[in-house]
């Protein structure tokens, strides 16, 4: 298997992967963020996980004690908005409904806003007194446009940048 995943990692850095070998590696880098987030008790996932490739009796990815809490990062719905694009399939939409919803139940503060959770681990959460600026501005975005019209933000139209706001595509003039 190591030699397998070495071919395809080479494959990967030459461009040499076709069409549907990139889609299915999307689908299956996919599929590995939603389970950090379907595994844990709350449903979100840790800050950082170690991945296992020693066949650690199933175990395939863990978190250690101090890096079980979670920022609220963009990431995931990010990809799941992508992949909801470029797909149709409705699981992507559902799997971000889920997250939205965990987050709704664990990092919503009482007299309103979000913060960051100590342990995604734990269903008593401790909340963090602290929300970072990417919860509004990418991941509560990027849900957004997981529920919304393909004409908003068509992605051949525009490009989101690194704080996921919205650039237009420029193209030369034919």
């Amino acid at each position: 298997a190591a030699s397998t995943a070495s071919t395809a990692n080479a494959s990967v850095a030459r461009g040499q992967l076709s069409a549907a070998e990139q889609m299915q590696l999307a689908e299956e880098l996919m599929e590995t963020c939603w389970l950090m987030y379907a595994r844990t008790p709350t449903g979100l996932a840790a800050e950082i996980a170690v991945f296992h490739t020693d066949g650690r009796g199933g175990v395939d990815f863990s978190s250690s004690q101090q890096d079980r809490h979670s920022l609220l990062r963009p990431e995931t719905t990010e990809s799941l908005f992508v992949m909801w694009r470029l797909t149709k399939d409705p699981k992507y939409r559902a799997r971000g409904w889920a997250i939205f919803e965990a987050f709704r139940s664990f990092a919503r503060v009482e007299s309103g806003g979000y913060a960051s959770i100590e342990s995604v681990y734990e269903l008593q959460v401790q909340l963090r007194d602290h929300m970072e600026t990417f919860w509004l501005s990418e991941t509560l975005k990027y849900l957004w446009l997981l529920f919304s019209e393909d004409d908003v933000l068509p992605l051949d139209e525009w490009v989101l940048n690194t704080q996921a706001h919205p650039m237009p595509i420029r193209r030369k003039a034919e």
